[in-house]
């Protein structure tokens, strides 16, 4: 069964899940219909796909999380010609693997190990942010496209790239 935080039908308020222990089976959407966070300090959890909407914050400091199709962080404008509102993923321990990440919201990781059998695309939005302080993030292609503001951010920790980095336009790396 797939979850989502908060529920189509209620798009007002705030969903918290925290994941302490045990099993999780299915896909998630968190912050696509108003406010969820989805916190994971332990267990396992297996998802088809992982969507964190403009809304949502996808925290992990433990366990594991393993999707077998893709991880995709969202940004909306949430202000005519004005304001944004990107989705975040923060990662400070335990593992992760994924398909692939698609993100035009903010990509954070400070530990753990992330694996990602296909591409991080790094995609071109209002805001979009990769930062990586710590741990290890290893990827088969990572694609940095241009943002109006934000960038890509290694500071520490360790990233293995096996295939192709492709950085395009006004991007820096």
């Amino acid at each position: 069964a797939a979850a989502t935080a908060p529920s189509p039908t209620y798009t007002d308020g705030d969903a918290p899940m925290l994941q302490t222990g045990g099993t999780n089976y299915g896909s998630f959407t968190i912050g696509a219909y108003g406010s969820g966070t989805y916190t994971m300090s332990n267990g396992v959890s297996y998802a088809g796909d992982l969507t964190i909407g403009y809304q949502g914050t996808y925290n992990q400091s433990g366990g594991s999380q393993i999707v077998t199709g893709n991880i995709s962080i969202d940004e909306q404008q949430i202000d005519y010609g004005q304001a944004y509102e990107a989705g975040s993923f923060n990662l400070s321990g335990g593992q992760v693997s994924a398909g692939g990440i698609y993100s035009i919201g903010f990509y954070t990781q400070t530990g753990g190990t992330n694996c990602v059998s296909g591409g991080f695309a790094v995609a071109g939005g209002e805001e979009v942010r990769m930062s990586v302080s710590g741990g290890l993030l290893s990827v088969n292609h990572l694609d940095v496209y241009p943002a109006y503001v934000g960038g890509v951010s290694l500071t520490g920790g360790t990233l293995i790239i096996t295939n192709t980095l492709f950085v395009q336009g006004i991007s820096s790396l």
